[in-house]
């Protein structure tokens, strides 16, 4: 977006990347909700890894030429000493925060960072001096931060880009601030700001004033000097009595939200320019955060990285195809067979494994390149189910090819009801991933280690009342989609296959975490035995609030693994697990014996239930835990309920 009061910024200009380094960590620090530690020590760093992966992404798609970050000092500032209230509403920072501030220090210093800071000032004051500066010299400047105040920094030659977390941001020129603040320019912020006050920042702002009366005022009266010499002429009673009672307040408060452009600091463009850092270094200190997943993002020679990076065109390009003939099936399979391994994904008609049906699979054998087999689409030119399994059997029995797919669990119990009883998985990315201590989730594992985007599955379905099964998402919508998956599958293997080398449980993984990922898919179908006599005397206890727990316990000596019921305190709560001894399909079923713990033994006012079990069998019990009094789904549920078959 470019006007009169905007100058285009070209590609081939020099531009300076501003950063406000404490608004930027605290938005990361918030971004992640989940601790990131570090294995070795466990200090968190979920705050500087949200920091550098927001870092990396800007500078690729920016790509300045010059960059500096500011920082807030611990001291008061002139607006403290002004204003004692000033910020004084907010909390300290967290100790396990401010520990990260200075990790964030030393990483921009491997990288070659100038930090700007200045006793007295706050980092918006010493951004806006920056500014100023490189507009001075005929510089671009871009500002990445958090901060709305930031936007009255907005002129021809600065932009300010507002971050407001993961994938969330705004590009700001002049004409888009005057779009946002109703035909204002960003020198009028501050009066805005003044009139209805900043809660962040504990600025009172006047009673009765919000924003868009704010904007009327300073849109009509062009300033406060403005407004007060016209206070007659503003005849709303509450209005005109809150302007005439806090004027003071109002002019305290637009010195508040005022940008200093005039920090005693230098510009030193030479120090700032981008790029000239020693990428050994900066390796070194992301293996010590043990950050691997972006070492091969940071610009560099790549003969300096121990992990080579993709090509750009390998990256970007793909070829994925639909696989709809017998011909182009034979094709296909025979490809996968003379590669030796390949990943795959499977799409089903329902998120619970055991009563889905193939929709259809993706196959992959290298980045960029996938098939996609539609099988159970309601239109569309496809292949009958048993036609394709018939081709693809033996391909997926074979344990000589290496097969790779992300939930594992699901994959294997969908071809399950489909008969296909022998598919050895050599390596789950879900598995791997969790191991390794990372979101199990294919979208932001994806997203962290190969920086790509995979589109949400509701991009397919939809959502809500518009929601549509997956067996009547279109074949071309659902090729995108799959082939992606299996595709990213086939990569994240390579980067999640070194960080359990480097963490040196490659082993434990294989023999512990692939093994037991076809004997939980084998207990979900034929369900966990269960003594029945054994439960009838704990129920005829007096302390009858105990937990059931299956545990697995060891191999037998055909190498299949057993369970055994585990037995321990858990809160006067009753864990349910809800089974029956069975075969093949047939669905697990609620015994007598359980209906009678089920409605006899338990009081509603002394007890809660967990129930973990397929989703007929909780229907049922939850039916029978409703007539004897007990409620689900308020904050303090009595029945806490968990689907994992």
């Amino acid at each position: 977006m470019t006007s009169g009061e905007t100058l285009a910024m070209l590609p081939e200009s020099p531009l300076l990347f501003l950063m406000d380094g404490h608004a930027l960590v605290h938005r990361a620090w918030h971004a992640i909700q989940e601790p990131l530690t570090v294995r070795g020590t466990g200090e968190d760093v979920r705050a500087v890894y949200g920091f550098l992966n927001t870092f990396l992404r800007e500078v690729s798609d920016r790509n300045p030429t010059h960059c500096a970050i500011a920082f807030d000092l611990p001291t008061p500032t002139f607006r403290h000493e002004r204003f004692k209230e000033y910020k004084a509403q907010r909390p300290p920072t967290p100790p396990e925060l401010r520990s990260q501030f200075s990790r964030v220090r030393e990483l921009v210093e491997v990288l070659g960072i100038p930090v700007y800071e200045m006793p007295g000032y706050e980092a918006d004051d010493v951004l806006g001096t920056l500014a100023k500066q490189a507009e001075a010299q005929e510089i671009d400047a871009l500002i990445l931060t958090g901060d709305t105040d930031t936007l009255q920094l907005v002129s021809p030659r600065v932009r300010v880009l507002l971050n407001y977390g993961v994938q969330r941001k705004n590009l700001y020129d002049v004409a888009a601030v005057r779009e946002r603040y109703g035909g204002l320019g960003p020198m009028s912020l501050p009066e805005v700001k003044a009139l209805q006050g900043d809660s962040s920042d504990n600025i009172p702002g006047l009673p009765g004033i919000g924003a868009k009366t704010a904007i009327r005022l300073i849109s009509e009266h062009g300033s406060l000097e403005g407004i007060y010499q016209h206070l007659d002429q503003i005849t709303q009673p509450r209005l005109h009595r809150s302007l005439q009672e806090n004027r003071e307040t109002a002019f305290e408060g637009r010195e508040l939200t005022t940008i200093v452009r005039d920090v005693p600091i230098e510009l030193d463009l030479e120090a700032a320019r981008y790029g000239a850092y020693d990428r050994s270094k900066v390796v070194e200190l992301l293996r010590e955060l043990e950050f691997h997943s972006i070492v091969p993002r940071v610009p560099g020679s790549s003969a300096e990285a121990d992990t080579p990076e993709e090509d750009e065109p390998q990256r970007r390009q793909t070829r994925y195809r639909v696989v709809a003939t017998e011909d182009a099936l034979e094709e296909m399979a025979g490809t996968l067979a003379s590669a030796g391994s390949f990943s795959f994904n499977v799409l089903g008609t329902s998120e619970h494994a055991l009563h889905a049906e193939l929709v259809g699979m993706a196959f992959s054998t290298e980045p960029g390149l996938a098939w996609y087999l539609p099988l159970g689409h309601a239109e569309g030119r496809q292949l009958p189910v048993e036609t394709a399994l018939a081709q693809l059997g033996p391909l997926l029995a074979d344990e000589s090819i290496a097969k790779t797919t992300h939930n594992a669990n699901y994959a294997l119990t969908v071809l399950g009801n489909h008969g296909v009883q022998e598919c050895p998985i050599a390596f789950d990315t879900t598995l791997a991933a969790h191991f390794n201590g990372k979101s199990p989730e294919l979208k932001p594992l994806a997203l962290e280690l190969l920086n790509e985007e995979l589109p949400p599955l509701t991009d397919l379905t939809g959502t809500g009342r518009k929601r549509i099964a997956m067996s009547e998402v279109s074949i071309e919508a659902a090729t995108g989609y799959a082939s992606a998956a299996a595709d990213y599958t086939d990569r994240l293997r390579v980067r999640l296959e070194q960080e359990l080398e480097e963490y040196e449980n490659r082993a434990e993984f294989d023999e512990v975490e692939m093994r037991l990922a076809p004997v939980l898919v084998r207990m979900q179908h034929n369900g966990v035995a269960l003594d029945s006599r054994q439960l009838e005397q704990m129920a005829a206890e007096p302390d009858f609030g105990l937990a059931y727990v299956p545990t697995i316990s060891r191999a037998d000596q055909d190498g299949d693994w057993s369970a055994e019921l585990g037995r321990g305190r858990a809160n006067d709560a009753c864990r349910l697990l809800l089974g029956h001894p069975g075969a093949g399909r047939v669905a697990p079923v609620i015994s007598d014996e359980y209906r009678g713990l089920l409605t006899d033994r338990l009081k509603p006012e002394s007890a809660s239930v967990y129930l973990c079990g397929n989703p007929d069998m909780i229907a049922d019990c939850q039916g029978l835990l409703a007539d004897r009094g007990f409620r689900s789904g308020g904050r303090d549920s009595q029945i806490i309920t968990e689907d994992y078959w």
